[in-house]
């Protein structure tokens, strides 16, 4: 018999099978009454032992020889899963099936409960996350040196929130993230991978595409970076090569994949930009938030009437401490979690990991920076990722290579360090205004930023060091006449040796912008919105630095020593340790309120608010209970920069909200100022300073959110300002981009003219309606031959539109001498087809409204890109660009230019009008179409 069984279970291809199948057959057996057959089900001690009589054990006996015979099933059962242990009896048995079941139900509960969120779609996650939880992660909750309460340890692990936040959540929550922005990878049938096998299959791969699974666990002969069978020697996980352990489960390093690495920054799992998108995830959180948001709401109605001025005055103390009492009970966290936790910050570190945590936020190490020794800078301790920013490993220095010793600002025991020399001087700024640096410093000292020595030996007794690095100090002007302090880790050498693990992404305008359009597509009209602007005081002084990196935390003023206790305004990695925080706090404030209510995005520590509510004061109460909710976890406001109402400034630009449009302009002094920046830069000869460029190339940049045609002219600019950069120069040298700083100070001096008019809309002010995000209802579609060039202007959308003006007209002498064309020849064919699109917008830009979407097609795709890139490589194609730049930044109506290419069998109209000088006629459609004269195109035309 016992050869019968072995016969069958060989015939079951997994092993896992196999072994449960042996399992169960021993089972069977016992409750039969007979002898275990298989070795692995016993002991080694109780192997040598004998059996108890049971029923009918005899004959078991006498049918089966002797009871230490078995039948070596061992081959059959799962090597990794080969353990020993006694059977039980019936009894105990059913008792721990019982057991059993009650421990399961909590982690199936968990599972039915993500399953009725996420549906058929995303069961793979919950399934490969259950096999984690089973296989590494229940070992984590073991008592040490337990192995035996397995219930308890699956019990915990199975209800460990955020594990499950982490591996499905945030999984399910990318995935979403990558197909709204567009990035998935998919497998079109109009890819142009469709000659054989997909990508994406698995059969398809060759081997060197592979990963070697026999690499992961360190196989012999597979320990080098070349693979025997020619596959990829790289850990699965970090998709790096580096010692054990390695691969999707073992390895510790953060994982580099391409989303992690992205430029754009539209893929972060968070950030500071359109925060509503970093807090969609997970959903319980959602609902943690929205009790502690009910919560706050019932302790500000009462001072709702008394703060009239939102955010310009202080919040009632009593208010703060009854938010900190309700977040506390609804996070059922201890009455300390309130307390301050280190001297140098006012955040409350206990409260933020509270928060942290019940919001299964993946930023963990903030509340160790907050509530333990401090945040680290990047130099003695590392700054990990936590898939907030880009990662960004590009500039980081090797440790091994650069000792913190010899940088030009360390003194150490017996060096001789002009930072030590009674002749050591600060920069200028600072060295002229002793007073007011001092001051500063004192101001600073009273608040606990830092600490002020009267000797060197006072210093290295706080720092119980000998060695530390001195950064030069500076006072940077501010607006009212105020000034910065400035330490300068780049002189001293100290931001040469900080490593930066991710690159900071900022909002930009148009984030402000689409959230804007969102909340007020939920009403059709801006009417029920209302901004508020708010920013943090003190800034990066909130986040207390590591004692371990106070060493990289000096600075020198005549005879005294200062010693930073927070982060510095200098450092390298200041603001990326304090945008890390900031956005940590935009993120959680977004959780309070969902994205129809309330949106948030953060410039450092400049945070705007859009809050949409029927009432005003339903939208103040929601204002001050985000702000109520920061002032509970630390954050202090400058309340005399706070604004609110309808219309604001952040970020430089004024946001303006009426009833069917945004308005966003850029004040009249920031034009004038670009405007003379550009002019001393075209006064100097041919190279100019690079520092000034650079700064120009800035300011231009911002402005491009709302003209994106200045980009046309920006970029060669760059790419000078790159050259210069990388060869260590201080100057640049123009060469023919002189051109496009000549057309930039143009179209300043002509904004500035606007702005004098009276009663004229300047053309750095840009209207957004709804109607933007709708198909335009106006369409330009131009054509040209090697002969002449035509249009037709349309009314409506879709195939209602009717055509209700054309023009047709012969390429002129002035045209083939000005581009060097031939009539007739094909090689001029998309220099042509983009001058259709400038006259086209000639003719027709007076028949626009400003801010109108207009579509613009043509079947050249040469001219399309040039016109969407605004360059080429063409001498006359880019002449044509620049023309057709500058004269849309010019005009607000053609701001809002779409252009979308047409097949040539559909541009029949057009394909007509061009080659009417060849004897075609204007076709039938076209009757009821008035026809427009084209004016010469001389030196008048072409002039702007």
């Amino acid at each position: 018999m016992d050869q019968d069984v072995s016969n069958a279970i060989a015939l079951i291809d997994s092993p896992v099978m196999r072994s449960r199948v042996s399992l169960l057959y021993d089972v069977c057996r016992e409750e039969c009454g007979l002898a275990r057959a298989m070795l692995n089900t016993l002991g080694a001690e109780e192997a040598r032992q004998p059996l108890p009589e049971a029923e009918g054990e005899a004959e078991a006996r006498d049918a089966y020889g002797s009871l230490t015979k078995r039948a070596k099933m061992s081959v059959y059962v799962d090597p990794i899963d080969d353990a020993t242990f006694p059977l039980l009896t019936p009894l105990g048995f059913n008792d721990m099936i019982a057991k059993t079941k009650a421990v399961f139900a909590c982690g199936l509960s968990h599972i039915e409960h993500l399953y009725t969120i996420y549906k058929d779609k995303f069961w793979s996650f919950i399934v490969e996350a259950d096999e984690t939880m089973r296989a590494s992660r229940i070992s984590q909750f073991w008592p040490a040196g337990d192995k035996t309460k397995w219930g308890e340890a699956f019990r915990r692990a199975a209800t460990d929130f955020s594990f499950w936040a982490a591996e499905v959540d945030r999984r399910v929550f990318q995935v979403k993230q990558e197909e709204t922005s567009g990035t998935m990878s998919r497998n079109d049938s109009d890819s142009p991978n469709q000659g054989g096998k997909s990508r994406a299959s698995g059969s398809g791969k060759r081997a060197e595409h592979q990963f070697c699974f026999a690499y992961q666990s360190g196989s012999p002969g597979h320990a080098g970076e070349t693979c025997p069978n020619g596959r990829k020697h790289l850990c699965m996980k970090c998709k790096r090569s580096h010692p054990l352990p390695r691969g999707n489960r073992e390895c510790t390093a953060q994982a580099s994949s391409s989303q992690e690495q992205s430029a754009d920054g539209k893929s972060r799992s968070g950030g500071k930009k359109r925060v509503l998108s970093t807090a969609l995830l997970p959903p319980a959180s959602h609902v943690k938030f929205a009790e502690i948001r009910n919560g706050i709401e019932r302790i500000v109605q009462p001072f709702l009437d008394d703060l009239s001025d939102v955010g310009k005055s202080p919040l009632p103390e009593s208010m703060v401490d009854a938010v900190r009492d309700e977040i506390i009970k609804v996070c059922d966290g201890l009455p300390s979690a309130k307390d301050l936790l280190n001297c140098h910050s006012p955040l409350r570190g206990g409260l933020w990991k509270l928060l942290i945590d019940s919001a299964a936020d993946w930023d963990t190490d903030i509340p160790d920076w907050l509530s333990g020794e401090g945040a680290p800078i990047g130099v003695l301790q590392s700054i990990s990722p936590k898939n907030v920013f880009p990662v960004d490993d590009s500039d980081s220095p090797d440790p091994d290579t650069i000792c913190l010793w010899e940088l030009p600002g360390s003194v150490g025991p017996g060096t001789r360090s002009p930072m030590c020399d009674d002749e050591f001087l600060n920069y200028k700024s600072a060295e002229d205004r002793p007073e007011e640096t001092m001051r500063l410093l004192r101001a600073e000292e009273a608040q606990g930023f830092c600490d002020i020595f009267q000797s060197r030996e006072e210093l290295v007794e706080a720092l119980q060091s000998e060695r530390f690095v001195v950064s030069r100090l500076a006072l940077a002007p501010k607006p009212g006449g105020k000034f910065r302090l400035i330490c300068d880790g780049t002189a001293s050498g100290l931001n040469d040796v900080v490593r930066c693990s991710e690159k900071v992404r900022l909002p930009r305008i148009s984030d402000a912008i689409e959230d804007a359009l969102d909340l007020a597509g939920c009403d059709g009209s801006f009417d029920n919105l209302e901004y508020l602007s708010v920013d943090f005081r003190s800034a990066f002084k909130l986040v207390a630095v590591n004692k371990a990196e106070w060493c990289c935390q000096v600075c020198r003023f005549g005879k005294f020593y200062i010693k930073f206790n927070c982060l510095m305004f200098g450092t390298k990695s200041s603001p990326l340790v304090f945008c890390r925080v900031s956005a940590c706090a935009c993120r959680l404030a977004q959780l309070l309120y969902s994205s129809s209510m309330l949106r948030i995005n953060c410039y450092i520590d400049d945070p705007i608010i859009l809050v949409r509510a029927d009432s005003p004061r339903v939208r103040k109460l929601r204002m001050l209970t985000v702000l109520s909710f920061w002032a509970a976890m630390g954050i202090v406001f400058s309340h005399e920069k706070c604004q609110r109402g309808s219309s604001v400034k952040w970020t430089g630009a004024l946001f303006s909200l009426g009833r069917d449009a945004l308005t966003i302009s850029i004040p009249e002094d920031k034009i004038e100022a670009m405007g003379e920046l550009g002019s001393s830069l075209l006064s100097q000869p041919a190279r100019v300073d690079l520092k000034p460029l650079r700064k120009f190339c800035g300011k231009v940049c911002w402005a491009s959110n709302i003209v994106p045609y200045l980009n046309a002219y920006l970029a060669p600019l760059w790419r000078r300002v790159g050259i210069a950069s990388g060869c260590g120069r201080g100057s640049a040298d123009l060469g023919s981009s002189r051109d496009s700083l000549k057309w930039l100070c143009y179209f300043f001096a002509r904004a500035k003219l606007r702005c004098a008019a009276p009663g004229s809309n300047h053309c750095l002010s840009r209207s957004f309606r709804l109607s933007c995000r709708k198909p335009p209802r106006v369409s330009i579609v131009v054509d040209a031959s090697t002969s002449g060039i035509g249009g037709v202007l349309f009314w409506g959308r879709g195939e209602s539109a009717t055509p209700v003006a054309y023009f047709g007209d012969a390429l002129s002498k002035e045209d083939l001498q000005r581009f060097g064309g031939t009539l007739g020849s094909s090689s001029f064919q998309s220099c042509w087809e983009l001058m259709a699109i400038v006259v086209a917008l000639k003719l027709w830009q007076r028949r626009l409204l400003d801010c109108s979407a207009v579509a613009v097609f043509t079947d050249s795709l040469v001219s399309l890109r040039v016109a969407m890139k605004q360059k080429s490589r063409s001498e006359s194609l880019n002449w044509l660009a620049s023309r057709l730049a500058l004269m849309c930044a010019l005009d607000l109506r053609l701001l809002e230019l779409r252009y979308k290419h047409i097949a040539g069998v559909d541009n029949m109209l057009a394909d007509s009008l061009s080659r009417l000088q060849e004897g075609y006629a204007v076709p039938p459609g076209l009757a009821s179409a008035v026809r427009v004269r084209c004016p010469p195109r001389g030196d008048e035309f072409w002039a702007l």
